[in-house]
């Protein structure tokens, strides 16, 4: 009895919390907290969604199809290239050193972007002013 209700709690507490956050979302539209013209309403949304839905479906079911596709091929690919690791120890020598870097590419790559889009006009705005003074400074000069 425990295990079907923790069960149920798993699957039900998530479906309430996001009708909770598609209510709040409704509201928010409906008392112009949020304007429409930013973000429309889920209702509407789900409306326009439903309405077009002939139009719709082929790009739903080759972006399905997309998805579908790259998940298979690049599992066989993994395991593929997982058994050869394992079985093959030269191929492991010369191909595991390019995966780690491979690995954290993505990581280096965040690395070097800023935390907000504020920090991006602030730094960017230091430099003008910098340079705008250095150009000052010389013209002085």
């Amino acid at each position: 009895m425990l295990k079907q209700s923790g069960r149920a709690q798993r699957i039900l507490l998530p479906l309430l919390n996001c009708g909770c956050i598609v209510l709040l979302w409704q509201v928010a539209v409906i008392h112009r907290w949020i304007s429409p013209l930013s973000l429309a309403s889920p209702f509407e949304a789900a409306k326009v969604a439903f309405g077009s839905f002939n139009i719709l479906l082929p790009h739903i079911l080759a972006t399905t199809y997309a998805t579908a596709l790259t998940f298979v091929l690049s599992s066989a690919g993994g395991m593929l290239l997982g058994a050869l690791l394992m079985h093959w120890r030269r191929f492991r020598l010369a191909i595991y050193p390019s995966l780690v870097m491979f690995q954290l590419l993505p990581k280096i790559a965040n690395a070097g972007k800023p935390d907000t889009p504020n920090s991006v006009k602030a730094k960017s705005t230091a430099k003008g002013s910098c340079a705008t003074q250095d150009s000052q400074t010389q013209k002085e000069k």
